[in-house]
């Protein structure tokens, strides 16, 4: 087995080159190659290593906006979300894997609002996700305390008073899926991109 120390990237080009890497692997499990459960476990602790190689780099800075990412870096921002997508496909201690899944899912979305990209309605439903964490997490600990429980009845009351008739269901429904086919439109579009703002359209539209 190949050390941590083996496995570490030295310089941005070497994260990207990884990203790429690891990238095309969590696609290749949608189309059923190698789905085996240690090949499952090995790329997703070379995304955990890949993240704190990001992290250790300083490839982000919280203060800058998606427009000074250079494009190279773009699509870094997706590794929460591949870890999230890989930790789905693991079959063991399944209830914990999909509980961590659902933090990186939330993760992604919490990048993806920071810079700007997600729409009033994927903003709105980020929000409510995070909220039926929260009521998870109060109402699952033993050692949850008075308040913490009450909190979560609180946040459990708002939700049920906000929930959409099936009518806004399906106006919402039919929104996402429109806004689906366009991004999916966009990278039939760009996917043979020949210049620098194309890739980067291409870029932003699997980020979407």
């Amino acid at each position: 087995m190949e050390s941590n120390t083996q496995n570490t990237c030295n310089n941005e080009q070497e994260v990207v080159d990884k990203f790429h890497q690891l990238e095309s692997k969590c696609i290749g499990f949608d189309n059923y190659v190698d789905c085996s459960e240690a090949n499952f476990k090995k790329t997703l602790e070379q995304l955990r290593l890949l993240v704190g190689d990001i992290q250790r780099l300083g490839l982000f800075s919280p203060n800058e906006e998606i427009k000074e990412i250079p494009t190279e870096n773009l699509k870094l921002i997706m590794a929460p979300f591949y870890e999230a997508d890989v930790l789905f496909r693991i079959m063991d201690n399944r209830l914990e894997r999909v509980k961590l899944a659902h933090v990186f899912y939330l993760e992604y979305l919490k990048l993806l609002n920071h810079y700007g990209v997600l729409e009033k309605e994927q903003i709105q439903k980020w929000k409510l996700y995070l909220k039926k964490q929260k009521v998870t997490y109060n109402t699952e600990r033993r050692d949850a305390t008075a308040e913490e429980v009450k909190e979560a009845q609180e946040i459990l009351a708002e939700i049920y008073a906000a929930k959409l008739n099936p009518y806004e269901e399906r106006d919402v429904k039919v929104a996402e899926y429109k806004l689906k086919k366009l991004i999916e439109s966009q990278l039939e579009d760009l996917k043979n991109y020949n210049d620098e703002e194309m890739k980067r359209n291409f870029y932003m539209a699997q980020i979407k």
